[in-house]
This record gives structure tokens, C-alpha cells and sequence, in this order.
């Protein structure tokens, strides 16, 4: 095969993320597994483990030591063999683009949330500023834009209609490795249990940031737990002490509104753990403000587990008739619906069996094979 058609996938970006980069592997498995003249270079922090056993030869994992903007360094030591020269395409999944003199270039945006909540997004005027330069800088150079749904392909035309021609729309899919658990009541019970919440629970899982919208989430938890004589505890995955622009820390946010005895804060935890807190959880929230595509709340769905989420940007795209959506404007509205999603088992049978169905719409190897397509014709 000749060298030239080597196409490297650059996800260093989601290094603060393990969700963001566990979901975005399952891209690359499926390149690997579809036919296709190309071979493949994944380039990932080395603080990722990634099991490879099951890949072909033709693609290969790289772990540089340091994150160098090959943008603003053009020499970028041993990674230049790599790139420059042999490679023909650069994929950057995370919103992100760097200098190369050699490559066909391809972006993946999945939201522009810092350009409508700059106040939750930078430290910094001189941080905004650098974003923005970046932002154009991508819509510059980049061949392709990939925007992971309508709604943000339609966000990227509004900011930049002079670049509409380079977007195109490809949506992901939740991780498989999310589905119902293979247990039965007594180890569901006792999960509940050793959680801290026999009765069940409601979980919210996510991300802490402004947009997000924490502080939403715990403010009509707080609602529902003063209409109720015996309310569901609240649990949330997620470091509680992680700092974000703009909010105190979510267990800051939690001892404010003296909830420290109903809200359950489990920190960061593992994939496994993780699935079987999705599959235990009485009913999933949501409240975001913004969201790119939804991952969080499709994974929700694909463990059997009902969801309220909100009705904002992406959110009604992805998740259809599958979820009761509602407004992020008033936060008893939401504390309102929690009890007749909990009691009415009808009602909750038919968003657990439309939320199977939803979860399952979206699949890895159908993006994969339209990211192909892309490379593809940008080899013509």
C-alpha cells in the first residue's frame, strides 16, 4: 500500500475528558474495520489506555509526550516523520486544527458553546480572544467541517456563512458498551443499597459547566425534595471539586442549598460502575443548556434508564419522542415532573422501550463509513 494514503486521527484534545475520548475510539475501531485503501495513525495522550488487540495492522497508535501546536510550531519533533510527508489527511476530532504543510486537513466541531456562554468558558479576555482567533483559523484552513448535528451544523452556517460549503453533518452514536446489565432485582437492589439509596435514585451525569447547568439541576431537585415526604436521592457522577469559569464547584453548589444528605456526589468513576448506575437510577436528568449531540443522555436510554432532559439546541434532534423534554426556565416546572415519572409505570415503560429503540437509531459503523466517504473524496 502506498505511503500516502495514511490518514492520522488527532484526539490529544479530549485528554481532560474520559468519556469524550472512550466514545470517540469507537470511530476509529470502525475506520479499522471497513475495507478502504487507508491506513491509520491515532495519535493520544499516553495518560489513555487503548486496547488495540483487536485492530488490523494498518493501524497504529501514537503517544507524543507533548501537546505541540504544530500551527504556531512548525517543527514538531517526532511526530514530523509522521505527519509530514506520509500523511495525507489530518483529522482533528476535537475542534481543533494545526499547521501542515503536506495534509488535506478534516475538523470535527460538536458545539460552539464558548461563543454563546463566554462567561462560563474563558478566565481570561486574552483566553476569548484566543478562542475566537483559533475558531476562524479553523474555517480558514480545514477541507472539511464535520458538525456532529443539525443543530450545530446549522450554528456554524449562522457564525460563519462565508464557510458553509466545507460543513457536513454526521452524527455519532452513544458507546455500545452501554446497555441494560445482565443482573437481576436482588443485585440491582443491592447496588441501590451499597449506593446509598435502596428506594432508587435520580442520576444526572455530564459535565459541570455553565451551560450545563448545575445549578438549574440542584435547584429544582430542591423543589422536589421540599414537595415530597419521602424523596429520591439525587446522584451525580462527576468531580464534584473540578473548578469551572464563572460557578463555585458543584459540592460548593450543593452545601449553599444544605443538600449534603440527599444529593450523592460519586465522583469520578469507572465505564463499568458507570453502566450499572444508569441501569439502577430511577430516572435520568438533564437539564443543559446546550449541547452538541447528547451522548450522556443516549447512553441514559441505551441502559434502560427514563429521561427528562431539556429542550434546548440538539437535544430534541437526538433524542426524538424518546425523552420528556421540558423548558430550562423555571426549575419547579421540572420538580414538578419528576413524581409522575416515578410513579406512573405506564408512562415509564414507554420512554425506557422508545428510549431503546432511540439509542439504537445511532450507530458507530454508519459514521464511520460517511467519515470515509470524506477521506475518500478528498484523496480524488
Amino acid at each position: 500500500m502506498p505511503e500516502s494514503f495514511r490518514v492520522a486521527l488527532d484526539l490529544r484534545g479530549v485528554s481532560h475528558s474520559e468519556g469524550g475520548h472512550r466514545r470517540l475510539i469507537n470511530l476509529v475501531r470502525e475506520l479499522d474495520a471497513l475495507p478502504s485503501p487507508l491506513e491509520f495513525d491515532l495519535i493520544s495522550n499516553p495518560c489513555h489506555e487503548i486496547d488495540s488487540h483487536s485492530w488490523s495492522i494498518r493501524t497504529h497508535t501514537i503517544s507524543p509526550r507533548l501537546r505541540t501546536r504544530m500551527m504556531h510550531h512548525p517543527g514538531v519533533g517526532s511526530l514530523r516523520k509522521v505527519l509530514w510527508g506520509k500523511t495525507r489527511i489530518m483529522h482533528f476530532l476535537t475542534g481543533d486544527i494545526w499547521y501542515s504543510p503536506t495534509s488535506r486537513t478534516v475538523v470535527t466541531i460538536h458545539d460552539l458553546a464558548p461563543l454563546h456562554f463566554p462567561e462560563f468558558s474563558f478566565a481570561s479576555k486574552a483566553e476569548e480572544q484566543k478562542y475566537h482567533r483559533h475558531l476562524k483559523l479553523i474555517i480558514e484552513k480545514a477541507d472539511v467541517i464535520h458538525a456532529v448535528s443539525e443543530h450545530t451544523l446549522k450554528d456554524l452556517k449562522q457564525h460563519f456563512p462565508h464557510g458553509a460549503a466545507k460543513f457536513r453533518l454526521i452524527h455519532p452514536a452513544p458507546d455500545p458498551f452501554f446497555m441494560p446489565e445482565d443482573w437481576g432485582l436482588e443485585d440491582r437492589a443491592l447496588f441501590r443499597y451499597n449506593i446509598g439509596s435502596p428506594r432508587g435514585f435520580l442520576l444526572s451525569v455530564g459535565g459541570f459547566n455553565g451551560w450545563k447547568n448545575p445549578g438549574f439541576l440542584l435547584e429544582a431537585y430542591h423543589h422536589y425534595r421540599k414537595g415530597q415526604k419521602d424523596p429520591r436521592k439525587l446522584v451525580i457522577a462527576g468531580d464534584p471539586h473540578k473548578p469551572y469559569p464563572g460557578l463555585p464547584t458543584l459540592y460548593e453548589a450543593v452545601c449553599r442549598l444544605n443538600l449534603q444528605q440527599d444529593v450523592i456526589l460519586l465522583g469520578r468513576v469507572s465505564d463499568s460502575f458507570l453502566r450499572k448506575v444508569y441501569c439502577s437510577a430511577s430516572l435520568f436528568l438533564y437539564p443543559s443548556k446546550l449541547d452538541g449531540f447528547g451522548y450522556s443522555v443516549l447512553e441514559a436510554m441505551a441502559c434502560g434508564c427514563p429521561v427528562l432532559c431539556s429542550n434546548e439546541t440538539a437535544l430534541p434532534e437526538t433524542v426524538g419522542e424518546a425523552a420528556q423534554q421540558l423548558p430550562v426556565s423555571d426549575p419547579q416546572m421540572w420538580a414538578d415532573a419528576i413524581p409522575p415519572l416515578l410513579t406512573n409505570r405506564a408512562a415509564r415503560v414507554e420512554l425506557v422501550e422508545k428510549g431503546f429503540q432511540q439509542a439504537a437509531g445511532y450507530d458507530w459503523k454508519a459514521t464511520a463509513e460517511q467519515v470515509l466517504q470524506i477521506y475518500l473524496d478528498l484523496l480524488k
